[in-house]
């Protein structure tokens, strides 16, 4: 059961991480075609950090039994 666990936490870090940085992606592509003078990697980590901000949050809210 404990491997069903970490099987679990495993896919669920690996979603995070490509909806980060698919998130990420298009906030940079957002930014370029509005001001293509801006930095568009300070975008891409703007938006890959909240997709990890939302996590935290997500693992802060506990389940009560």
């Amino acid at each position: 059961m404990i491997a069903l666990y970490i099987i679990c936490a495993v896919l669920g870090i690996a979603l995070y991480v490509c909806t980060g940085l698919v998130c990420a992606r298009i906030c940079a592509t957002i930014i370029r075609d509005k001001n293509p003078k801006m930095n568009e990697v300070m975008w891409f980590w703007f938006g890959f950090l909240c997709t990890w901000i939302a996590v935290l949050c997500t693992l802060v809210v506990k389940k009560e039994w």
